[in-house]
């Protein structure tokens, strides 16, 4: 006989790695001494500060760039 939790629609806990999520580039801070860097981010940011080598980064807020309309 079979339990209920073998046949109910559970979530996989696994990842699901036949949809692969894009990487971005993400402009980022270092932790330690403030440097800018770019890393890159799928599910966690990634990136090495060539300042001091800190793994340490934050991502930074990037302005959109603005739109000039002639008259």
């Amino acid at each position: 006989m079979r339990s209920e939790s073998d046949t109910s629609n559970m979530t996989s806990l696994a990842l699901d790695l036949r949809h692969h999520p894009a990487v971005r580039e993400i402009r980022c801070e270092c932790a330690v001494c403030g440097v800018h860097a770019t890393g890159w981010q799928v599910y966690s940011l990634g990136a090495e500060c060539h300042n001091c080598g800190s793994y340490e980064m934050r991502p930074v807020s990037v302005s959109q760039p603005t739109v000039i309309r002639a008259a």
